[in-house]
């Protein structure tokens, strides 16, 4: 069980590129293409992580303004 091959290379290849190896974006990338992905899900994935990791970036912003004007 757990999840499907495919969406566990999609989610890694988000991580990997949040942390920035191209190394391990390239071979998730290919993981992913070779289980039938395309090329939108490559970036669909990529994007959302970034949506998510620029989110958390301004709620951090935020709470840490409020917490020095306190």
């Amino acid at each position: 069980p757990g999840i499907d091959g495919l969406d566990f290379e999609l989610a890694c290849l988000a991580v990997s590129a949040l942390g920035g190896c191209e190394r391990c974006v390239r071979a998730h990338e290919q993981a992913i293409r070779e289980r039938g992905g395309k090329k939108e899900q490559v970036h669909e994935a990529v994007r959302i992580a970034s949506v998510l990791a620029a989110a958390t970036a301004a709620m951090r912003a935020a709470a840490a303004a409020a917490a020095s004007a306190a």
